[in-house]
């Protein structure tokens, strides 16, 4: 990138996303008599802690110069002994070995005599933990499975993990009829509206009728479904979702003119949109069965990845190999992509053309296929559209047979919302011979033929005036510290490409797929973070913070990390989510809010399939085309496939460049990519097109190497490298790293090993004093995509941990819960929820800008 001077500015969208459920519905199983007991045993421990130190550093050593100056008898000392050894330990010693001290001299039988009303007082509190513990399991238990029988939960089971509903949920609740109540699937449909609909009290205690009872034994099975039940319902209350009405998804409008800080319509208890349809992946399996039958209506194209010269001889594989074709295989080559069937190009060729295209049929080089675009939100209706300009009356016939399915889906109340979508599931399965239900066993896969978009109560909302110029501000030196970073990844990865793009290519040419192909599998991005430039980068940050760690807290001042910066090139975008600290939302309109980034995304991921919703699109994607135009030109896109569960990107009017994936522009707006070739300037690597002199991408996932290239990097929160965790770190008055820490393996045979909820608690609380934990955290185990919420004082909370640890050996990552509940400002009648504003920021210039380099 060129070292034009630039400034963030905000994008004119910000994404509000919240949790559906209230804290309290997780939060209120926790039981304040466990808190006493603990605090009770843990002061009864020190100081039988305290006596076992004072015996071994004084008592002892007196009592035994005392016994052999009376010529004490041999039992003495072998008493003497074997309380030093225990003591050592910090473990109770042999009552007979207690007993003869007792006759001693006054020291050492006073201390015999403390000793004893401290075990004793331990004992007792350790009887008060046993009991507080089963207690509180047993109302964690009750209060776990009245929440279960809600139709809030219920559903929003169901719509996560179908089979999980229908193992536990179902079969416990399946005896009661549900009371009918103010119905969340009220108003859905197959199209997105903006009706108000009504949702039920999240997280509230109105159960089914009647209320699902409590299992009569808590076997292993019980265990079992009651740890799935506390999964979903940490899930749903302390994490930020994306889907449905546990995961809704509101607009902002940023209006840096503004003179207002907040302005806010709520209608607590609602929803202002729901749109239920099919799943991307749902069309794409109805997508694929339809143009099997439907083969020889559909035209020839090349397969995606591959690149055929004008003539047809030449074909240019995805990895850069290069195949000649005879004069026949050229002619059905040729024939791709100008709207031929095989049908109608047969008729038309010579006999061996006729072979030629079958052949390449038959080996995927041609398709006949209905390539669904990535960025479309109903998917479905995109399939039904191109079936019905194929003509096909059977087939659009059978779509609306599916797509009515899902509506009655959409419709169905509690009682008929399982028997709704397992309908679904048959005709869908009937028509694409593809089982309907995906990725058992994993909690946040996408595994539902249906998705489901919902606003949540807010009516509307715009951020302005002074509390954007404050956000604006305060999150400039976070920003310019993760741009510095990103810029001093992407110089090293440029080394590497420079190096390889020597080796490869021939001419000073090569293929853009094969380029990056060859990058990506040599080329880890763990290795480019040991690259001399970016260890140093991460090494001098790590010592910053390290110097200025104080008891947990590190306040970096801007100046600190001035070093760690570069000037801002124009072009560069990242999006962060952050948490606007407040105990209400007065406090907030107040500006009386603690900054806190959650993550710091690349790219701009306000304008994503999380806004299929919300208003306004037309005028957010002119504004961010304003904000990333660069030189009077827009960045080009890569279109993947679409990867279900994971973000994508809406179009913006820059040119598509189709990877795997397919566009939704007009074909003038669309390149293939095994068209573009990758050549070396004087500037470096950069991306040619027969059709476009210079193109230049949009940031990409920063996880391959070749993302960091050939356009404006992701810009990324460094990682840091703090040995044994790392304290909260502050810069200039954003927090920017939660603290945070590890904790190995060895450490959790206690809990692992606990034979009840008194064992877990007491190798929790443990756990919490060897390391300085605070009771309620969030922990990531090895291998898991998501961390979840922990309770180290909640004896369910504890046994889901095990299960996790469990299921994942290896050390746990332990990081602090901030803000706390008490700083959820977004609240009404039945809690408070956890909510985030997702925002992006693009570097330009006043004046003129110039194209970034990679």
């Amino acid at each position: 990138m060129t070292p034009d001077p630039a400034r963030w500015h905000p994008a004119p969208l910000a994404l509000l996303r919240r949790t559906g459920f209230p804290f309290e519905s997780l939060g209120h199983l926790t039981s304040g008599e466990v808190t006493g007991s603990l605090t009770a045993y843990r002061a009864a421990r020190r100081h039988a802690e305290e006596l076992y130190a004072e015996f071994t550093g004084e008592v002892f050593a007196n009592a035994v110069r005392e016994q052999e100056e009376a010529g004490a008898a041999p039992p003495v000392f072998k008493a003497l002994y074997r309380v030093r050894r225990a003591a050592e330990r910090a473990e109770p010693p042999p009552a007979q070995a207690l007993t003869a001290l007792e006759s001693l001299g006054p020291e050492t039988a006073g201390w015999a005599a403390r000793l004893r009303a401290a075990s004793a007082r331990l004992d007792a509190c350790r009887t008060e933990v046993e009991t507080t513990a089963e207690k509180a399991l047993a109302r964690s238990r009750a209060l776990l499975w009245e929440t279960a029988a809600t139709e809030d939960f219920r559903e929003a089971v169901l719509l996560s993990n179908p089979g999980a509903y229908e193992r536990v949920l179902h079969r416990h609740t399946s005896t009661g009829r549900p009371v009918p109540a103010p119905a969340l699937s009220a108003g859905n449909g197959a199209t997105p509206d903006n009706r108000e609909v009504a949702v039920t009290a999240a997280g509230s205690s109105t159960p089914t009728a009647p209320a699902t009872p409590l299992p009569a034994t808590r076997n292993a099975k019980t265990r079992r479904e009651e740890g799935l039940l506390y999964a979903y319902l940490q899930r749903f209350c302390a994490k930020n979702e994306s889907v449905s009405f546990f995961g809704p998804v509101d607009a902002v409008r940023v209006e840096p003119e503004s003179a207002v800080s907040l302005e806010m319509t709520r209608r607590p208890g609602t929803l202002q949109a729901r749109w239920t349809r099919a799943a991307h992946w749902a069309a794409e399996a109805l997508a694929a069965r339809a143009a099997a039958d439907l083969a020889d209506l559909i035209p020839l194209r090349l397969a995606p990845g591959l690149a055929a010269t004008p003539d047809g001889r030449r074909l240019t594989l995805p990895d850069g190999r290069a195949a000649r074709l005879d004069p026949a295989s050229a002619a059905a080559v040729r024939a791709c992509d100008t709207g031929l069937t095989l049908t109608r190009f047969t008729e038309k060729a010579t006999g061996e053309e006729a072979a030629a295209a079958r052949r390449l049929v038959d080996r995927g080089v041609i398709r006949r296929d209905i390539p669904l675009p990535t960025a479309v939100d109903d998917p479905l209706a995109t399939l039904r559209a191109a079936l019905a300009e194929l003509g096909d009356e059977r087939w659009t016939a059978e779509l609306d047979r599916f797509a009515a399915a899902v509506a009655r889906f959409a419709a169905a109340g509690d009682a008929e919302r399982l028997s709704a979508l397992q309908a679904a599931e048959q005709v869908f399965a009937e028509l694409s011979g593809t089982e309907p239900r995906r990725a058992a066993g994993t909690i946040y896969a996408d595994r539902l033929i249906v998705t489901e978009d919902c606003r949540g109560d807010v009516v509307d909302a715009a951020i302005g005036g002074p509390l954007l110029a404050e956000v604006s501000a305060n999150l400039d030196p976070v920003l310019r510290l993760c741009a510095g970073y990103g810029l001093t990844v992407a110089d090293a990865v440029h080394e590497k490409a420079l190096e390889l793009h020597t080796e490869l290519a021939t001419g000073g040419v090569i293929g853009f797929l094969p380029f990056i192909a060859a990058l990506d599998a040599r080329v880890d991005m763990a290795a480019i973070t040991a690259a001399p430039q970016v260890a140093a980068w991460l090494t001098r940050l790590a010592g910053l913070v390290r110097d200025r760690d104080r008891d947990g807290l590190a306040e970096l001042p801007p100046s600190d990390v001035a070093p760690l910066t570069r000037p801002l090139p124009p072009g560069l975008s990242v999006s962060p989510d952050i948490f606007l600290a407040a105990p209400d939302e007065e406090a907030l309109r107040d500006g009386a809010a603690e900054l806190i980034v959650g993550e710091i995304h690349h790219g701009t991921q306000i304008w994503t399939h999380l806004g299929a919703l919300l208003p306004d699109h037309d005028r957010v994607a002119a504004g961010l085309s304003a904000l990333l135009t660069v030189d009077g030109e827009l960045p080009a896109a890569l279109v993947h496939r679409r990867t279900q569960g994971k973000a994508f990107e809406r179009d913006l009017p820059g040119l598509d460049i189709e990877v795997l994936g397919r566009s939704a522009k007009d074909p003038g707006r669309r390149l293939r990519a095994a068209d573009v070739t990758v050549v070396r300037g004087p500037a470096g690597l950069r991306l040619r097109h027969p059709g476009h002199a210079e193109l230049f991408l949009r940031p990409r996932d920063p996880r391959a190497a070749s993302s960091w290239l050939f356009g404006p990097p992701p810009v990324v929160a460094p990682p840091l490298a703090v040995e044994g965790g790392s304290p909260r770190v502050r810069l200039g008055g954003v927090t920017l790293w939660r603290r945070a820490w590890d904790v190995p393996a060895a450490a959790l045979d206690d809990l692992l090993r606990a034979a009840g909820p008194a064992d877990a608690l007491l190798a929790a609380d443990g756990l919490r004093a060897a390391y300085g934990l605070p009771s309620r955290v969030f922990v990531r185990v090895p291998g898991e995509r998501k961390p979840f919420f922990a309770d180290l004082t909640e004896p369910l909370s504890l046994e889901h941990l095990a299960h996790m640890a469990r299921s994942a050996p290896g050390p746990l990552r332990c990081t602090e819960l901030l803000p706390g509940p008490d700083g959820w400002w977004l609240a009404d009648r039945r809690g408070r929820y956890s909510t985030e504003l997702r925002m992006t920021y693009v570097t330009s210039t006043e004046g003129p800008r110039g194209k970034g380099n990679p």
